[in-house]
């Protein structure tokens, strides 16, 4: 089972990447398909070889059942993953560079969603990594669980990682909305669904 911990004085929990996940019950402050934010305190081990999930709507293996997820890909990078629905496709995209040290890092990804004119940002440890912007699979609502430390409720993509303050929002965060997250204690993980 995931154990706890301390991260900069708030909890934090651990996935030893072989069967422990956290699963959260489908809600509809959970069905975001427009804008969004997801950001989390990721303690990394550098070079595990393959993706580590931090938040994932998924239903199983396959990225297309999940709306959307963050993830650090199987070269340290940074990664945003939407999906369409089952047998539609999905799309990867990654932040510029491998900046994830081992140890504590600050990930956040927010994502401005107009369709063809979308843009996604990522920010590694409070700077400003790399903007994408264009078109990519649309997001879908689905009614599966959120989980946490792995793709979704099975043995796919288990993370080997330790989380804290893994945060939701269904907004576009501003710079300063992303500095706030990076010096915030909070629980293991929390979703904000409109307001500031």
């Amino acid at each position: 089972s995931a154990g706890t911990l301390n991260c900069r004085g708030a909890k934090a929990i651990s996935f030893d990447g072989d069967d422990d996940y956290i699963s959260v019950a489908d809600h509809s402050s959970l069905d975001i398909d427009g804008d969004i934010s997801l950001s989390a305190w990721v303690y990394v081990v550098k070079e595990l070889g393959n993706f580590q999930t931090i938040v994932s709507k998924a239903s199983g293996c396959d990225n297309a059942t999940s709306p959307w997820q963050m993830r650090i890909a199987s070269d340290d990078k940074l990664e945003f993953v939407t999906g369409a629905g089952v047998g539609t496709g999905s799309t990867t995209r990654h932040s510029s560079t491998n900046a994830l040290a081992d140890g504590w890092n600050h990930v956040v990804i927010t994502c401005d969603e107009d369709d063809a004119s979308s843009v996604v940002k990522y920010y590694i440890n409070g700077v400003l990594d790399k903007t994408q912007s264009g078109s990519w699979t649309s997001m879908h609502t689905n009614n599966n669980a959120l989980t946490l430390g792995t793709l979704g409720p099975n043995s796919c993509y288990r993370s080997r990682i330790v989380l804290s303050d893994v945060r939701i929002y269904n907004k576009v965060l501003t710079d300063g909305g992303v500095s706030a997250t990076q010096t915030a204690t909070g629980e293991i993980a929390t979703l904000y669904n409109g307001g500031s």
